[in-house]
């Protein structure tokens, strides 16, 4: 197998795209910069990836699978499903303060034309919310959830609007330093921002 053909080379253009898109955000992210940093002819870049638009699907799909770790896995072996859900809640925002040019792309990028995506794929970036939606199926099971929430249009509110923190909070709308609102301490308003959204669920 050719050098360039590697597939190892893949992983690491995904890898030094988010590297650069987090130090120069997507201005910064060019092909011939993403070939500078690892070494490489764009020649042997565009063997991997035909455009910058390929890339960045790959960078949605790594960045889902981010998420997935970092945010759904850690907290799934919690047993109580409403403690499951407020850890969840503070996993999405520590992943989307720390991954804050990632989560841009994951969440706030155009619209994802599932028609070109892999059923892998697909499922990946289902994932948060069909984990979400099952979480509160298992609390209405257990009498924990109120009996009257729908799952799954619930599971859709709690991932909007927990994204709608995430996305004021890194464009600096929602800081503890805003020049007209500052918030006095931010993650005591996080706190409670999250247990107002898990506390309407409880039976």
């Amino acid at each position: 197998m050719h050098a360039s053909h590697r597939p190892e080379l893949k992983q690491a253009i995904i890898h030094a795209s988010v590297e650069l898109g987090s130090l120069h955000g997507e201005e910064g992210l060019t092909m011939r910069a993403i070939a500078k940093r690892l070494g490489i002819s764009a020649t042997a870049l565009y063997q991997h990836f035909d455009s910058k638009a390929a890339l960045l699907h790959k960078i949605r799909v790594y960045g889902h699978g981010v998420g997935q770790r970092e945010v759904t896995d850690v907290v799934a072996s919690i047993d109580d499903p409403i403690e499951r859900l407020r850890a969840w809640g503070q996993a999405y925002v520590t992943f989307a303060r720390s991954h804050s040019w990632l989560y841009s792309v994951l969440m706030e990028h155009e619209q994802i034309d599932f028609s070109k995506m892999s059923q892998e794929e697909m499922a990946g970036f289902l994932a948060p919310m069909i984990s979400v939606r099952d979480w509160l199926a298992e609390g209405q099971e257990r009498g924990l959830i109120a009996a009257s929430i729908e799952p799954l249009t619930s599971a859709m509110r709690i991932v909007t609007t927990m994204h709608g923190l995430c996305s004021l909070m890194n464009s600096g709308r929602v800081d503890e330093n805003h020049p007209t609102a500052p918030i006095r301490d931010l993650p005591a308003f996080i706190d409670d921002f999250i247990a107002s959204i898990v506390d309407a669920l409880r039976a």
